[in-house]
């Protein structure tokens, strides 16, 4: 209810970064997720999020190859070692 009256800080951003992260804490630890991820900030933002959280993550994108989102998603998973289909 505050973050659109505060400037930004370091402090409120680990805040933000903490709570965000603490969100994922209700799935089970065992839990296997796959995830679907775009070349869009939701699906990257969520997939930090979990990994960070220490979640099991495999990943897929739907689309033809040539499609953007295809293409970045394969960039993304590829760079952080993560299956994808």
């Amino acid at each position: 209810e505050k973050i659109s009256t505060q400037s930004p800080s370091k402090d409120l951003n680990s805040k933000l970064k903490e709570d965000f992260i603490n969100a994922y804490k209700v799935i089970p630890e065992d839990t296997k997720i796959n995830l679907g991820v775009t070349g869009g900030k939701d699906s990257r933002l969520a997939l930090l999020g979990l990994l960070d959280s220490g979640y099991e993550v495999s990943t897929v994108t739907r689309g033809f190859e040539s499609n953007p989102d295809v293409i970045i998603a394969k960039e993304i998973t590829k760079k952080l070692q993560l299956e994808h289909k």
